[in-house]
């Protein structure tokens, strides 16, 4: 995948992002945290698009998370 593509994946995430502002001003809080996971998860693709790691189909944020902790090889975390 390319870095538009990567591009693409952070500006749909600050949209949720913005969106769960809005809700959580409005106190709508469940939907917020929702939408702020949303927004982690499409975050974390862009990183792996940019690390040139293949998203996976996947919408568990742990499994994001462990491939991009086995490819940059973090420790102490």
């Amino acid at each position: 995948m390319s870095f538009d593509v990567a591009l693409e994946y952070l500006n749909k995430a600050k949209e949720y992002l913005n969106a769960s502002r809005l809700l959580f001003s409005n106190s709508s809080y469940n939907a917020s945290s929702l939408t702020s996971e949303v927004s982690a998860k499409l975050a974390i693709k862009a990183l792996l698009i940019k690390l040139g790691i293949e998203v996976p189909r996947t919408h568990e944020i742990r499994k994001l998370l462990s491939i991009i902790h086995d490819k940059l090889k973090i420790d102490n975390i």
